[in-house]
């Protein structure tokens, strides 16, 4: 794949969650927008992926792909629950900007690859990390049940 597809690619996963969540919050400017060192490190990796994806994908299978995925999940989960709840977003609406953050960029990856989405396949793994980072987030805003032992 050429640098112009896998920097489209990038730049859709890297900033469609968070960009979602800000338009859906109505925060302006969008986070990206201000800070362009995130476009231009998204830039310079995508005109090395495909050099580094013809060397890996020997190395890596799907379940790795997965695991990364999931792991993205729940950070980007999380960091949106946090900014929707530093917005004095309800309880419950902060913690569906989280999913939205966390699950949206993805979609629009699998999209725009003419994949279905990874998220709405059969993905234990992912639906787990999903689950595990709504009962930290509940454990640690205190509207959820006291003495989780999810985290």
């Amino acid at each position: 794949m050429p640098w112009e597809p896998s920097f489209l690619v990038a730049l859709a996963t890297a900033l469609g969650g968070g960009t979602m969540r800000d338009v859906l919050l109505s925060r302006r400017p969008f986070y990206w927008a201000q800070h362009q060192d995130y476009v231009i490190v998204i830039f310079i990796m995508a005109i090395f992926a495909p050099f580094l994806l013809r060397t890996t994908t020997c190395l890596f299978d799907q379940r790795a792909m997965l695991i990364a995925d999931a792991i993205g999940l729940g950070l980007f989960s999380i960091s949106g629950t946090s900014i929707a709840l530093d917005a004095d977003m309800p309880a419950f609406t902060a913690a569906m900007m989280g999913v939205v953050t966390g699950v949206f960029g993805s979609i629009m990856r699998d999209v725009l690859c003419n994949d279905v989405p990874l998220i709405l396949r059969d993905s234990r793994l992912l639906r787990g990390c999903a689950s595990r980072v709504a009962g930290c987030i509940s454990d640690s805003t205190g509207w959820g049940c006291k003495g989780c032992t999810t985290c």
